[in-house]
């Protein structure tokens, strides 16, 4: 069968720096490598799919026989997601005039066997999906591409990987049935993963804005943002949401007035709890007080937590809105 090692270490840490200078290695030993996307599959579904176009654009040069089979294969393996009942009932019209999904399988593995050519095959960016995603890739490598010749060279963050993947799989040892091998990077940076991926993503808001951003939200509100998105794909989808709504808003008002925290911390509030965000915006009197300073200025202040219960609002939003009426760095 396929062959797959894991290539581990958190945000920071070089994994596809490290992946481009295997694939330079192998290159120079005149191995066939090459990259197989998951993270930019338009969903969970087409993953299979995705890749067995890739397999057979990989394999061609040097078995182009294996074309047709590796379509079918595909094929067969998408049609066993049919409903049971549908598929007698079209066996039943037209006949069944397809092979097993075994028999195709052993076709195309006995070819492999006889090219005698090893296929590197490069993943990177498992840490930015989410399960069923991770989940899809990792039957891929050890189920329905378990073909011999392949090698699976997989980044990922193992800590992250797991807990993705332990709800639905129930065993904590599963990477260990799909990986032979696992090697550890050294960690290079201490900073957060999710706030880091954000800060690289943002294009529109400026140098200078960035490096506000960065100064005013601290360690503490970094592990804040990271437990509000959840995910690094969902950080990378935050990001550029806050990007164009950046773009938009600045362009209708006079920016000396625009505090970047603030819209940071608003546009976060409206991806975590959309309830609660239109009803700042809607009713505010439902959230918060009026108060008067000594100056005749009236201000808001958050209502009373027993005023507050019926709106269930989950400790992560509470921590947000917090973060807007009291951040001490204005």
């Amino acid at each position: 069968g396929s062959y797959a090692i894991g290539i581990c270490g958190g945000w920071g840490s070089g994994k596809t720096t490290f992946l481009k200078e295997i694939e330079r290695l192998l290159k120079e030993e005149y191995c066939d490598v090459c990259w197989f996307n998951a993270w930019d599959c338009s969903s969970e579904q087409n993953i299979s799919s995705d890749f067995f176009v890739m397999l057979r654009a990989a394999i061609k040069p040097y078995c182009s026989s294996l074309n047709q089979s590796i379509f079918d294969y595909e094929a067969a393996l998408t049609d066993a997601g049919v409903p049971s009942f549908m598929r007698k009932m079209t066996t039943w019209i037209v006949g069944d005039k397809n092979k097993s999904i075994n028999e195709l399988k052993n076709q195309i593995r006995n070819a492999l066997v006889k090219t005698g050519h090893d296929l590197y095959i490069i993943i990177d960016d498992l840490d930015r999906m989410e399960a069923g995603e991770i989940l899809e890739v990792l039957k891929l490598i050890r189920n329905n591409a378990d073909f011999p010749h392949l090698k699976f060279i997989v980044a990922y963050d193992k800590v992250y990987v797991k807990s993705q993947i332990l709800d639905i799989t129930k065993k904590d040892g599963y990477l260990n049935k799909i990986f032979m091998a696992e090697y550890f990077l050294p960690k290079l940076s201490d900073s957060d993963s999710t706030f880091d991926l954000i800060y690289k993503t943002l294009s529109h808001i400026g140098e200078k804005n960035k490096t506000i951003l960065s100064g005013m939200i601290k360690h503490e509100d970094r592990q804040l943002v990271e437990s509000a998105l959840g995910s690094l794909r969902k950080a990378e989808i935050f990001a550029r949401q806050f990007d164009i709504n950046y773009k938009f808003v600045i362009s209708g008002i006079d920016s000396s007035n625009f505090h970047i925290a603030d819209f940071f911390w608003l546009e976060l509030l409206k991806k975590t709890d959309a309830k609660i965000y239109e009803l700042m915006d809607c009713d505010p009197d439902k959230l918060f007080m009026n108060q008067r300073c000594n100056n005749g200025v009236f201000y808001y202040v958050l209502r009373k937590a027993e005023d507050l219960n019926n709106l269930q609002i989950s400790p992560t939003t509470m921590s947000i809105i917090n973060k807007l009426l009291f951040d001490g760095n204005r």
